[in-house]
């Protein structure tokens, strides 16, 4: 997605950053994405910065893989758009602090991406964006779901079997926050907290009694 954007910016000199809460995760996760889809556009290809330059084009979009870890190697510069993986695990001050105002003169997107991983900034970011229009929100789970009074289509993209074969080996949280993207599930010894997600996902409210 990142490479095809850049590839249509009329803006001289764009910048776009991939970036995972480590420098060495950017690395094993993404490089090798990076320089096998950059090859058709003649990429000047640089191992020790992580980066690519698209010289197919006369305004050289260049892309570099950053660790969240060290922000002071992006700070201060600027950027058409940037990629955060796993954007729970990183400090918000991250996107807060340094990549937000990196986007401002450009006027630049970002997406945020990753596994929910129980109540961070990550959540918030989702359950916000699930009112603001300004943004879009990707919700994919591995199979099809229904969550409060929704319909979500799984991707598809692991094997009946297998899900089968983790769901009996992986704790019922774990296959929940891991394969159907639940943010809740991994609030491991909360009161209550499977009856009253499964309450909001039939999209009804329990009705306080004078009883109690």
């Amino acid at each position: 997605d990142t490479l095809e954007k850049a590839t249509y910016n009329p803006r001289p000199d764009p910048r776009y950053a991939y970036i995972a809460p480590m420098f060495r995760q950017a690395k094993d996760i993404a490089w090798q994405y990076l320089t096998r889809y950059a090859a058709p556009f003649q990429p000047k290809v640089s191992e020790s910065e992580l980066s690519v330059i698209l010289q197919a084009f006369p305004n050289r979009p260049k892309i570099t893989l950053y660790g969240a870890d060290n922000p002071d190697a992006f700070r201060g510069m600027y950027f058409d758009g940037v990629v955060l993986d796993e954007f729970g695990n990183m400090k918000l001050s991250v996107w807060k602090e340094v990549l937000l105002p990196a986007l401002v003169d450009r006027r630049g997107w970002a997406t945020f991406m990753g596994t929910p991983n129980g109540p961070n900034h990550f959540r918030d970011m989702h359950y916000d964006s699930l009112e603001n229009l300004e943004w879009h929100n990707s919700f994919l789970p591995a199979t099809d779901i229904h969550k409060a009074g929704k319909f979500y289509q799984g991707t598809q993209v692991i094997a009946l079997e297998e899900l089968q074969m983790m769901q009996r080996i992986m704790d019922e949280e774990q296959y929940q926050q891991e394969m159907l993207c639940n943010f809740e599930a991994s609030v491991r010894g909360a009161i209550y907290a499977r009856q009253i997600e499964e309450i909001e996902n039939a999209d009804k409210v329990p009705i306080q009694t004078a009883e109690g």
